[in-house]
């Protein structure tokens, strides 16, 4: 298992596009659901996490994925492991920024919320997504 430290410290190689396909083999393992409902809940699943990483309230959650304040909660204990991996990603990302341009902190960030959105519109469809 990867630990955030591993990642942080560029011990392993464990990019967004490990962890995004990672956590779709872990959701499309359930036998219950067809593959469209798979996906839509893989995306639903992704999306809270990304979010869920970058701090976004409680109160924006709660209206993003219209679900209750005791949802959100329960969501982000039981992806707490994803959401921390997904975290450490976000910031080796961050870092590897920050030391190949030395820019500012704010440039470093806005160009780590780039990467990411530029991510999302390759990975996840918006029409399809159930929590949009």
């Amino acid at each position: 298992m990867v630990t955030t430290s591993q990642i942080i410290k560029g011990e392993i190689t464990y990019a967004l596009e490990d962890f995004y396909q990672d956590l779709k083999d872990l959701i499309f393992q359930v036998d219950t659901l067809d593959e469209k409902t798979k996906e839509k809940a893989f995306q639903s699943v992704f999306l809270f996490i990304m979010l869920s990483a970058e701090e976004k309230t409680v109160e924006t959650m709660m209206d993003i994925f219209n679900q209750s304040k005791e949802q959100i909660l329960m969501g982000r204990e039981a992806f707490k492991e994803q959401i921390d991996i997904c975290r450490a990603i976000h910031m080796k990302k961050f870092l590897e920024v920050f030391e190949q341009y030395l820019p500012t902190t704010d440039l470093a960030i806005q160009m780590v919320n780039f990467w990411i959105k530029d991510f999302l519109k390759g990975h996840i469809k918006e029409e399809e997504n159930v929590a949009a």
